[in-house]
């Protein structure tokens, strides 16, 4: 959690040491290199700010041109330009030119992200699709990873799991897929899960994403468990 801080330190020590309007780069910039280090490590990209704009389809589509990491920039560079312009109210061309940069960067990317999104396929032209959910508590094995093997899935949470694929499919979706860590399994129960939805894709002509964790013998230093996904 202290290394949340970091960006906000970055931004401390150099906001006043860099000229002009480059100065609100430094806080979102300091921000992004922070996920994209976490991205590469356990926990890949929990907690990303980019996130917190899902409901915002139009700025969303910004991953597809610049990365999902554009948009945690865009978002992040928003209140380092308020701070900006606020400090230069007194300066009207310096603030002036923060907001017309800043509004100039976000109407264009919500105009692609538009654009982007009317442009796509029509009703016709798309595939029903189903997301499972399920009860299983992986946060409360990533909080107590030595003791994972105490968190795998029932027989019955399993057997819901199934039940509530093969009623998705039985509703008309063609693409099931799991939430991360649908289920918590070791290598036994994961082939009888594996042969349960193999006989679910192969009855009802279906694609479901298995997406799971899988407790291993972790070894000398290793991890007790493997984020999975399957399709």
């Amino acid at each position: 959690a202290v290394s949340f801080l970091i960006p906000f330190v970055v931004d401390k020590l150099l906001y006043r040491r860099l000229p002009g309007f480059s100065s609100t780069l430094v806080y979102p910039s300091a921000l992004v290199a922070l996920e994209l280090a976490n991205a590469n490590g356990q926990w890949g990209s929990w907690g990303m700010l980019a996130h917190t704009q899902f409901e915002l389809s139009a700025l969303m589509q910004t991953a597809s041109l610049l990365g999902v990491f554009a948009v945690t920039f865009v978002v992040a560079w928003f209140a380092p330009t308020v701070l900006y312009v606020i400090e230069h109210r007194g300066r009207a061309p310096a603030a002036f030119t923060a907001s017309a940069v800043y509004v100039g960067v976000l109407a264009a990317l919500l105009t692609y992200g538009a654009v982007r999104l009317e442009l796509r396929g029509s009703a016709e032209q798309t595939v029903p699709v189903a997301a499972i959910t399920s009860e299983t508590d992986l946060f409360a094995m990533l909080v107590d990873p030595d003791h994972a093997r105490d968190h795998l899935s029932s027989a019955d949470a399993i057997d819901h799991q199934l039940r509530r694929t093969e009623a998705a499919a039985l509703a008309g979706a063609k693409i099931i897929a799991w939430h991360e860590g649908g289920l918590i399994v070791d290598e036994p129960s994961l082939d009888a899960v594996t042969a349960g939805v193999r006989d679910i894709t192969t009855r009802h002509g279906v694609y479901v994403l298995m997406a799971f964790a899988l407790v291993v013998d972790p070894g000398e230093g290793g991890k007790p468990f493997r984020n999975r996904n399957a399709l």
